[in-house]
């Protein structure tokens, strides 16, 4: 299950009906579960799930998992927290499973502080299952510590197994289990992941660390035969082809051109009548690939310059060179791909006199080139970024005394050159822009900003203090 967060409950009340798009990385551990028998497996989503805290706990009862897996961010840290001591007045017998990055980076402290029973440490397809499969043979009280990337309980002791190793071929897995969407809204369930990994060493970013060193990617023909599966395939999707949009989500979508030249041409020659959006690294995009994504659909790309100044980019590993970026949003222009550009504030190298430039500078392309958007930032050092481990070596105080307070629209950090109130000033004034610059693209063409993973102002973004007693712990403060 996937937690209420602050993101999900401002988009649904001030953006849209739906959140983005579903979380296939628990799409694709069913699907794997699935394909080894283990059918059983049902999924809620709090961010799309209008439930009640009494009509879930008669859910989950009538279900009776054997297996809770919650989903974990830093600013669902503690609310996983409290689903777990949820479910188990619910279902005593259930274990408890956290994932994804945050539980990944803070596994001995979730066990620590939680009556959760495991940790699963990276990707989870066969960390799971081989969890399952050991349950299922009767040792739900045995030593887990041969099961890779499994962190678990010994009595009071946390054992943490030795990483896992990454699976070398995605194609080996199944598409992910959509039958699992019945029912529930997002903004598209047709979101699909054609890679896994990134290949920056951007200090502000966990990929790698999640992920394990390089990239696998999926071919352009396994990355379209699940395309084509969705449309032949259009079972309880119908509403989303009316769409008429699906989502690529991989970190980096272009990196590989010959790949993307290649989708592209499937894509034409099937002749689906759809649109889509990726991301993208600006060093990879030039205008025959531009062109040939359009050709194929592309309508939509998001792309992280963070700063607009090199000295800074390079100290923060944004292996990036900033000075063909401009000629690249003329030919988007010009070809008609609209451009979301994200920046961050808040850098180690950063200045109150930087920050303002990298301010004035997303206004100035902003309007200049007719972006889609642009999304401004705080930095904010997740677990599994350097910028966490090595924070006081890198002169970066961070603020912050619980992990809800972690999120790329608060800020929590300042060095000796910079303080909180510089990074707040900035971001107001961005802001401000921000709204004047929607308000008058609205009308004079398509906007996207409401299709866009972009967060909200944190002051506007505060959750329902959750219930006690037996009523689900929907969201907190």
């Amino acid at each position: 299950m996937t937690p209420f967060s602050n993101r999900t409950l401002w988009y649904n009340v001030n953006r849209m009906e739906s959140s983005i798009s579903p979380p296939l990385g628990i799409l694709s551990i069913s699907a794997y579960l699935k394909q080894h028998g283990y059918d059983k497996v049902a999924m809620v989503d709090l961010g799309v799930d209008k439930i009640a805290g009494g009509e879930l706990r008669r859910l989950v009862g009538e279900f009776d998992p054997r297996l809770v897996g919650i989903n974990v961010y830093a600013e669902t840290h503690d609310l996983a927290i409290a689903h777990a001591e949820f479910f188990k007045r619910i279902v005593p017998n259930a274990r408890v499973i956290f994932g994804n990055a945050q539980a990944t980076f803070t596994a001995r402290e979730m066990l620590e502080t939680s009556v959760g029973d495991f940790v699963c440490m990276g990707e989870g397809e066969e960390t799971v299952l081989e969890l399952v499969e050991w349950l299922n043979g009767g040792g739900a009280d045995g030593d887990f510590s041969a099961i890779d990337g499994l962190a678990w309980k010994r009595g009071a002791e946390v054992v943490i197994n030795r990483p896992r190793r990454t699976i070398r071929s995605l194609e080996s897995l199944p598409f992910p289990d959509r039958t699992l969407l019945a029912g529930k809204k997002y903004l598209s369930k047709l979101a699909i992941i054609s890679g896994r990994g990134c290949p920056g060493k951007c200090k502000f970013c966990c990929s790698k660390a999640f992920w394990g060193a390089g990239v696998r990617i999926r071919s352009a023909e396994h990355t379209f035969a699940e395309i084509a599966w969705m449309h032949e395939n259009k079972a309880g999707l119908e509403e989303e082809w009316g769409k008429n949009w699906f989502f690529i989500v991989d970190d980096t979508f272009t990196l590989d051109p010959r790949r993307v030249h290649a989708l592209c041409d499937y894509l034409i020659d099937a002749g689906f009548d759809m649109h889509w959006h990726c991301s993208s690294r600006i060093d990879v995009l030039d205008r025959p690939l531009m062109e040939k994504m359009y050709a194929a659909g592309c309508r939509h790309i998001q792309i992280g310059i963070e700063s607009a100044d090199q000295g800074v980019l390079d100290t923060a590993g944004k292996n990036v060179d900033l000075g063909d970026l401009e000629s690249k949003l003329e030919a988007a222009r010009e070809i008609g791909i609209a451009i979301q550009a994200g920046f961050m504030i808040g850098f180690p190298a950063d200045s109150p006199e930087s920050i303002a430039r990298n301010v004035e500078y997303a206004k100035r392309i902003w309007e200049r080139y007719d972006l889609d958007t642009i999304t401004l930032a705080y930095n904010t050092p997740y677990p599994g970024t350097e910028y966490y481990r090595n924070a006081d070596a890198l002169g970066l105080t961070i603020h912050a005394r619980h992990w809800r307070e972690f999120a790329i629209t608060n800020p929590i950090v300042s060095t000796a050159r910079f303080g909180i109130d510089d990074l707040t000033k900035a971001y107001h004034d961005f802001q401000n822009f921000s709204r004047k610059m929607r308000g008058s693209q609205f009308g004079r063409r398509m906007n996207f900003e409401h299709r866009t993973m972009q967060l909200p102002c944190t002051e506007r973004s505060r959750e329902r203090t959750g219930a006690d007693g037996d009523a689900a712990p929907e969201a907190r403060a």
